[in-house]
């Protein structure tokens, strides 16, 4: 059970479309009243980080996610979430925002944000470099995602991943951060969920958490599903006309 936290501003839906195909429950939450039980909690990208994060605070979620995450649930931040995780978020020159100024963050990461001029717009190749919580097991993947966000995130907590390459060429960075033993992360990777083997891992970690069954690979699902989208396809064309006219061409 997933909950995700339908910011104001959110983007990038996309982000947990695997999520809902490894058989996961995805719940998109509008108040902290709604988040129940989740297994894993989901602060995703927004338009908007500053009013977003006036607005967890505004609401209580900010509180709750907090105190979701003392208790050891698990809980994820991908972009403008990975900056509310951390312990400020500074746009002293209100370049996000006309109001500018600085604001607490969750606390949730040892990190600082700042917002500058220049935006981040690049595809990515990177590697995990972590070991622990929910990237147990998953260190030396190789993942692909994108960045898309203004900001600088910079703290004492333990990087994530290696950045080595953009579509301009090698790259080295290192991205992201762990929080709480490995349970709480933060990245500006985009698509993360998209990586098979990472998906996985991370899934299998919260399974084994919970004491949840293990599932095994999808693949038969989707397989399933082709098969019934042949299975329509057959119904509605005249196949052995179809196979007429590749044998014989048109006439």
């Amino acid at each position: 059970d997933i909950a995700v936290v339908r910011l104001p501003h959110i983007s990038n839906y996309d982000d947990f479309d695997p999520l809902e195909e490894e058989g996961c429950r995805v719940r998109y939450v509008e108040r902290p009243d709604e988040i129940g039980s989740p297994h894993l909690i989901i602060l995703p990208g927004t338009k908007n980080t500053s009013g977003d994060l006036r607005w967890l605070w505004r609401t209580g979620f900010a509180e709750e996610i907090s105190e979701r995450a003392r208790r050891g649930v698990p809980v994820i931040g991908i972009c403008g979430g990975y900056q509310m995780l951390g312990r400020s978020v500074h746009d002293t020159g209100g370049l996000e925002s006309h109001a500018g100024g600085s604001l607490f963050g969750l606390g949730l990461l040892d990190e600082t944000t700042s917002f500058s001029p220049s935006k981040s717009v690049t595809q990515v190749k990177a590697r995990v470099i972590a070991d622990e919580g929910m990237l147990e097991g998953a260190k030396g993947l190789e993942i692909t995602g994108y960045e898309i966000h203004m900001g600088r995130s910079t703290g004492r907590c333990p990087r994530a991943f290696h950045i080595f390459e953009t579509p301009w060429g090698r790259e080295d960075r290192l991205e992201g951060a762990l929080g709480d033993r490995g349970l709480v992360l933060g990245t500006y990777i985009h698509g993360l969920f998209h990586n098979r083997e990472l998906r996985c891992r991370i899934l299998s970690f919260l399974r084994r958490r919970y004491g949840l069954p293990e599932r095994k690979d999808v693949a038969w699902r989707r397989e399933r599903y082709y098969d019934r989208l042949a299975e329509i396809v057959r119904s509605c064309l005249d196949l052995a006309a179809v196979y007429r006219i590749v044998e014989q061409g048109v006439s």
